[in-house]
């Protein structure tokens, strides 16, 4: 249901409604004061024709001073024919009368007290009247309601129009069309909600360009480095094609396998990491629920860490997780760490997997380049262990693909945390 849909509803059930509980209040108050108008009348009515007969019968009886009971029936007769017309009846009482009528009652005086005159009025006109009243209250409701909808609709309709213009703008954003604006002049809550959204969509034009540059030029950086991979390579041929033509001495020959050696292990594991990128960022990945448990034991296999677990799955891909904490293992390793916790924990709608580390540290302006292809905080350092500044872009690269990100809280001399933070699946 469309919000305009949900707007004209409830404001129409809230007129109706009130409405409703205004005439129906008002009609019966009315029918009170109507009904109670009809009780007095007929009590003034009766009144006035009991003391009529209650005066001629004890006038007679005074004069004959002996009760004449056809006499009374007379005058009760007599009076009975002047109002028992229309919708009125007089009598003795015999009983109670039934239908919707007014009725009253009442003895004669001493010693005619035995005699009760009865009164009955009819008023099922006044009840004709009320459901009449009813019926047409329902006619006025629907033609109230008709009414109220058609003009409701055209007021939300006006009134809606620059969220028609807003949505429309963000139909074309989510299409790609980052170039789309809302352009309207409402001067209510609307201007602002379509300022921000220009605003906004300025802010992720530029983003958007800046990060199609830098896709470009990563691309083209790890296509370079491949290519320089080329020429270590071709030294290693080189000390290959040494030791096959001809017999060098048991030193050279050592050197040269050892050289050989060394760089194969240092260039495969480069190869593989930027190998590992390009897939990981171009590539769907299989997410599921891994025990944190069976990540863990992968690690203590690897390593020597201290592992605590708050969690008991995460949704993950389980080689790219594995092989991201194998990565920030060797980080702290090679960062002089010798204690390293890895905790599995939850925070907010995110699998937080926390790695800390007590080694050297970084300052501010490491922490800002850290996550750069070949970025090595420690050159040297790097150099010597076979590093070439790839493992925590690796690490971001598989963070993103999972939905997720990393932060980073360090301070120098005073070890590293590296928080990854996955989209838990099961909240």
């Amino acid at each position: 249901m469309t919000f305009r849909m949900k707007l004209i509803i409830s404001m129409l059930a809230v007129f109706i409604i009130a409405f409703d509980i205004s005439v129906l209040l008002f009609v019966e108050r009315g029918q009170s004061m109507v009904l109670e108008a009809r009780e007095n009348a007929a009590a003034d009515e009766f009144s006035s024709i009991y003391n009529s007969i209650d005066s001629l019968i004890m006038e007679t009886y005074t004069q004959s001073g002996s009760k004449d009971m056809d006499f009374c029936q007379g005058i009760v007769n007599m009076y009975k024919t002047l109002y028992g017309s229309g919708n009125t009846v007089i009598g003795i009482e015999k009983g109670r009368y039934t239908g919707k009528n007014i009725y009253i009652s009442k003895a004669l005086t001493a010693p005619y007290n035995d005699v009760v005159i009865s009164y009955e009025k009819d008023i099922s006109d006044f009840y004709s009247m009320q459901r009449e009243w009813k019926r047409l209250f329902v006619i006025v409701n629907f033609v109230f309601a008709g009414i109220l909808f058609a003009l409701i609709y055209a007021i939300t309709s006006y009134l809606t129009r620059p969220l028609n213009v807003i949505t429309r703008a963000l139909s074309d954003f989510r299409k790609g069309d980052y170039g789309s604006r809302i352009n309207i002049n409402s001067r209510d809550e609307f201007q602002p909600i379509a300022d921000e959204f220009n605003s906004m969509a300025e802010t992720i034009g530029k983003n958007i360009e800046e990060i199609e540059n830098n896709a470009e030029e990563k691309e083209m950086l790890v296509r370079n480095m491949a290519h320089e991979l080329r020429n270590p390579l071709a030294g290693i041929q080189g000390f290959s094609e040494y030791l096959m033509s001809c017999e060098p001495n048991d030193e050279d020959r050592h050197k040269a396998l050892g050289y050989i050696n060394s760089e194969a292990i240092r260039l495969s594991a480069l190869s593989n990491k930027i190998l590992n990128m390009g897939i990981t960022e171009n590539s769907e990945i299989s997410i599921e629920a891994v025990s944190t448990q069976e990540i863990g034991r992968a690690i203590a296999e690897y390593a020597s860490v201290d592992l605590k677990y708050k969690i008991d799955k995460i949704f993950c891909d389980r080689i790219l997780i594995t092989d991201m904490l194998f990565n920030m293992v060797d980080n702290s390793h090679n960062a002089g760490a010798n204690h390293i916790e890895i905790i599995f924990d939850k925070a907010e709608d995110y699998c937080r997997i926390s790695v800390i580390d007590n080694g050297e540290g970084m300052d501010e302006k490491e922490l800002k380049q850290i996550f750069r292809p070949f970025y090595r905080v420690n050159k040297d350092r790097s150099r010597e262990k076979g590093g070439a500044g790839l493992g925590l872009s690796y690490c971001e690269s598989i963070a993103r693909a999972h939905g997720g990100y990393i932060e980073v809280y360090s301070e120098k001399g005073k070890g590293t945390e590296f928080m990854i933070f996955l989209p838990d699946f099961n909240k």
